[in-house]
């Protein structure tokens, strides 16, 4: 091993001299990576890891978590400093299975209070959360930035009434819940005992049959009073307005009109009205847009007329099935029953479905769910609850367990294939409002780090997170594999394993990877580990850390003045 200027003389043995800690803070926190030391400290994963990718180590140096990515066996283990931050008195504590989640582990994140887990998942270029209710520990962790109710838990719940639940939506108040399905063309309604709390619903022994106007009904809508109930199916191409002479109760509904979108739409899935009931949105699958519509007079379809506007979601979902929008008009959702994905759009301008443009996407087919039926999306006024519904599973609620995330549409995990293809680290900014992911793929541009500035920190999510820049390593290493900051933010280690060696990057403004320069200083690491996967630094820069899965031994360098 040799720490200093690759391709200089600037040597350091492994058995450095090694004075004593002083208070000289400024200088570890800004130290050159040739300051640091390998003194023999090093303590072995192998009775639990059988291939180390990364690690990480919470700030007061009482936990360190690494990742295990065997196939059949991908986790996250935590194990214990009985003295803080010495490698040597670390101690096996706790293993959280992650094998449904994720294939392809690589880097993992914990921030500061302990409350949240973040791993990248090279499988499917993912960036995954968990919220630990108990700050550090495994246990009881949670996938996403969400807790997950349902209302069904098989297609069998749904025997005597529809086995082939499409759309659904609920009374303003969130006591009512009502679904159509395709098996009997009928609108059933439930009531709820806890408003907007779907394990609380019950069938209210009330329906209206549609199948006298299509008899392939896909999806619904009511108008803000509960007077009127909108169907839209795919054997007549059309919207189909009921009015109801007791408010909310379809049992009391009686046919008014009907409004063909033949000429725009021959197969839709989705219907959608603005509050005010002065616009109507379709989806569909025939041509994979969603098309904008003007009511002269609020919530009567007779008088609605094609705005010749629309959007295409092609290049993002195939087999869009439900849609939705934020209340303020400014984010549409889109959810694919091809991708089992929800996908999110941004307005330029307020309900102008022509100004709307891609943010990003969260896949459901590898959560814990693993939904595979998505038919309809549901969000509550204030956007912080949130309701999908699988044909086969029934109706899945998601709720925050921190303020404003769900608005964003976190649901466990992000989507960075935009830019990253194959995610091997991923890190944050000590605030937690930049999140840095290294990228050790063989595409063009490949070996890069790449930055997003997020919305909520810690936690990257459907709209709260921004794609900022990307830097490239290729110079120095082909097959990046883990990177970390130290606290301020000006220097960046990158370890990779085509040369076995840990690489300086020194950043001229704090967390802005567009300011980054190679230092011209590496560490080689060939001498204790040849597959170097992970690295992490300690809080006050007194410490660095690198793991491996040829050994699965976690080595301890220690700052040297």
């Amino acid at each position: 091993m040799r720490l200093g200027n690759i391709g200089s003389s600037n040597k350091t043995s492994i058995g450095g001299i090694y004075n004593q800690e002083d208070n000289l803070e400024f200088q570890r926190l800004n130290g050159e990576i040739d300051s640091y030391v390998y003194k023999n400290k090093s303590y072995s994963i192998s009775a639990n890891v059988l291939n180390a990718e990364s690690l990480v180590i919470t700030k007061d140096g009482k936990y360190m978590y690494v990742i295990d990515s065997t196939t059949g066996s991908q986790s996250i283990d935590r194990y214990n400093f009985s003295t803080p931050f010495e490698v040597d008195t670390l101690s096996y504590s706790q293993t959280l299975s992650i094998t449904t989640i994720i294939t392809s582990p690589r880097g993992i994140f914990i921030n500061d209070d302990g409350t949240r887990i973040l791993v990248s998942d090279a499988g499917g270029d993912l960036i995954h959360n968990w919220y630990l209710p108990t700050p550090y520990s495994l246990t009881g962790s949670i996938w996403g930035n969400i807790k997950i109710k349902q209302v069904y838990g098989t297609s069998s719940t749904f025997t005597g009434l529809d086995l082939s639940p499409h759309g659904f939506t609920f009374s303003n108040d969130g006591m009512k819940m009502y679904f159509v399905g395709t098996d009997l063309d009928r609108i059933y309604q439930y009531n709820l005992s806890t408003a907007w709390d779907v394990t609380t619903a019950s069938f209210a022994s009330k329906t209206l049959s549609v199948s006298a106007k299509d008899t392939e009904p896909r999806a619904i809508s009511i108008s803000s009073d509960g007077t009127k109930i909108y169907v839209i199916g795919q054997s007549s191409d059309s919207v189909h307005q009921y009015n109801m002479s007791t408010a909310w109760e379809v049992d009391t509904a009686t046919f008014s009109s009907t409004f063909s979108i033949s000429s725009q739409e021959g197969s839709p899935t989705g219907i959608f009205f603005k509050p005010d009931g002065t616009k109507m949105y379709i989806v569909g699958t025939g041509n994979d847009t969603v098309y904008q519509y003007t009511l002269s007079s609020a919530w009567d379809i007779s008088t609605a007329s094609y705005d010749s506007k629309s959007y295409s979601v092609t290049s993002n979902d195939t087999f869009p099935s439900g849609l939705a929008f934020s209340n303020d008009g400014t984010k549409m959702f889109i959810c694919a029953d091809s991708g089992n994905s929800v996908d999110m759009f941004t307005l330029s301008t307020a309900w102008d479905v022509s100004t709307s443009s891609f943010t990003g996407e969260t896949v459901l087919s590898g959560s814990p769910l693993s939904l595979s039926g998505l038919n309809d999306i549901f969000i509550t006024p204030d956007g912080n609850t949130i309701y999908i519904l699988d044909g086969t599973k029934g109706v899945y609620q998601f709720e925050t367990l921190s303020s404003n995330d769900s608005r964003y549409m976190n649901l466990g995990s992000y989507s960075v294939s935009a830019y990253s293809t194959s995610p091997a680290g991923v890190t944050f900014s000590s605030d937690g409002k930049k999140m840095f992911v290294v990228d050790d793929a063989a595409a063009t541009p490949n070996d890069r780090v790449y930055q997003w500035n997020l919305s909520v920190p810690w936690v990257p999510t459907l709209g709260g997170a921004t794609y900022s820049s990307g830097y490239s390593i290729s110079t120095q290493e082909a097959t990046p594999t883990d990177l970390c900051f130290n606290k301020n933010g000006t220097r960046m280690l990158v370890v990779g394993n085509t040369n076995d060696r840990l690489y300086q990057y020194n950043l001229s403004t704090s967390y802005d990877i567009s300011t980054t320069s190679y230092s011209q200083k590496a560490i080689e690491l060939n001498d204790i580990e040849t597959t170097p996967t992970g690295i992490c630094i300690s809080e006050s820069g007194h410490r660095i850390y690198v793991v491996g899965s040829n050994s699965d031994r976690i080595y301890q360098f220690d700052y040297v003045f």
